[in-house]
């Protein structure tokens, strides 16, 4: 079985050159079964009225072949993105990050990266096995990060 950083960056490399590649975007990361379904999508605030529909991609959870991408469009030039970070870039940050100081995750699980205001929320999900013997948080650990300098500026474990 893959990863979900894997499936990430199966479906990342399926939308190259479309609307949702490098920009800044929310990406939701959820595995059902034997399917990711990997969801990019633009942060609350940005796409006003003409928000485009989120780019989904279906990448087979054990093999990390992409099956299918739904309503991908072409990139569409909007100012308000200008110097913003990409949600890739965030997501990889917040890993590095946890990686960094040894925080423990479900890798197989759900991951989203958020854009709040000036930040990515990247928030990563309990390890399956406490998910299921206590009454924690429903994340691990959340992680913020610049949305213009792509530095990690805040990160909380849960309790």
């Amino acid at each position: 079985m893959i990863s979900s950083a894997q499936a990430f960056e199966g479906a990342h490399e399926a939308i190259t050159g479309k609307q949702y590649h490098d920009v800044p975007c929310d990406i939701a990361i959820e595995r059902n079964g034997a399917l990711y379904t990997v969801t990019f999508s633009t942060p609350e605030g940005l796409g006003g009225a003409s928000r485009p529909k989120p780019t989904r991609v279906i990448v087979d959870a054990m093999s990390g072949a992409v099956r299918d991408v739904r309503d991908a469009s072409h990139p569409e030039g909007n100012p308000r993105l200008a110097g913003m970070i990409s949600g890739k870039r965030a997501l990889e940050a917040a890993v590095a990050a946890v990686k960094e100081y040894g925080v423990t995750y479900d890798e197989r699980w759900t991951t989203t990266v958020r854009m709040v205001g000036d930040k990515y929320q990247v928030t990563f999900p309990v390890p399956e096995e406490e998910r299921v013997a206590s009454r924690r948080s429903p994340y691990a650990h959340q992680v913020w990060v610049d949305v213009r300098t792509g530095k990690v500026v805040g990160g909380r474990a849960s309790s």
